[in-house]
């Protein structure tokens, strides 16, 4: 072979390595397969909406069993104070990801429909028994029954190199004046082995923390058009003790920083809606586990 020729396809050889090794080192996404599901039944509507992992490599896999076991906890215990399961865990092929979730919408969707037809029995007992209502109005309460709704959701909100995350975060109304959001939050995961990150902020730490938590609740009320100021915060909030707690539900790394979500009631009132803000990972920092430091890589951003 002609020296020439030889070098040209030594150079394309080692371009064509160089781009593998390139591909071979990108970052890689976790795709999703989106699900969705629904049921109704004469007073009650449940809903599915749920993103897993497309693939099923080792990371993909263990990320989509743990989620997996967050629909089986949320949707066994639906509508419970108490926490008690309505019926058992699937005992099918947990690969089979359609029969998984069908069984979970038709044993939740039969929960909220037996307990939205007692409801209902019980309010128009109520209603026919009240002799405070006048005749003519009775028929028109009893036409207007409230229709109780569960809508379980467990989506894809956040990823990097290093981490990807899922938010359980579900509504249910119960036929009250105002349904309420509930679920399991942020759930984050390692992305190079598919573990889950439980403790992203040091929960020791929460004296030290809250010169952020104050400046995130103003920026909260700020962006709702209500501004507060910071002597004046824990006024609008409704606190056990003079520190603010960090939230019930684990803050999750996003492109932005760290973001905090607090429940409804957890340190306000419903009007106030879910405080939410998003802290820096340079400010946050002193804040974080080992844990989460390794995970979302500060020193290296």
């Amino acid at each position: 072979m002609h020296l020439a020729m030889r070098n040209c396809v030594l150079i394309a050889a080692v371009s064509a390595a160089l781009v593998t090794a390139s591909c071979s080192e990108a970052p890689k996404i976790v795709q999703t397969r989106n699900y969705t599901y629904a049921d109704s039944t004469a007073y009650s509507r449940v809903s599915m909406d749920v993103d897993l992992p497309a693939a099923s490599g080792p990371a993909e896999t263990r990320i989509t069993g743990k989620l997996l076991e967050v629909t089986d906890d949320v949707l066994s215990r639906i509508s419970s104070y108490e926490g008690e399961r309505f019926f058992p865990p699937f005992d099918g092929d947990k690969k089979d990801i359609e029969a998984f979730l069908g069984y979970y919408l038709k044993q939740a969707s039969g929960v909220i429909g037996k307990q939205s037809d007692e409801d209902v029995k019980e309010r128009a007992e109520s209603i026919m028994e009240n002799e405070n209502i006048p005749e003519g109005e009775k028929a028109d309460l009893l036409a207007h029954t409230p229709t109780w709704v569960y809508d379980f959701s467990l989506k894809k909100v956040s990823e990097d190199d290093n981490y990807v995350v899922f938010q359980s975060e579900d509504y249910i109304n119960m036929g009250g004046a105002h349904g309420g959001v509930v679920g399991k939050g942020a759930i984050t995961f390692d992305k190079k082995d598919g573990s889950q990150v439980e403790h992203i902020v040091d929960r020791s730490k929460v004296a030290d923390i809250q010169p952020l938590l104050v400046k995130g609740i103003i920026s909260y009320f700020a962006d709702a058009g209500f501004p507060v100021e910071e002597d004046k915060v824990r006024d609008y909030l409704s606190l056990d003790g003079d520190l603010i707690p960090l939230p019930q539900w684990e803050p999750y790394p996003s492109e932005k920083g760290l973001v905090f979500v607090y429940q409804q009631y957890e340190i306000a009132s419903y009007a106030a809606g879910m405080p939410s803000f998003t802290v820096p990972f340079p400010d946050v920092a002193p804040f974080l586990t080992p844990e989460g430091i390794n995970l979302i890589g500060i020193g290296k951003r």
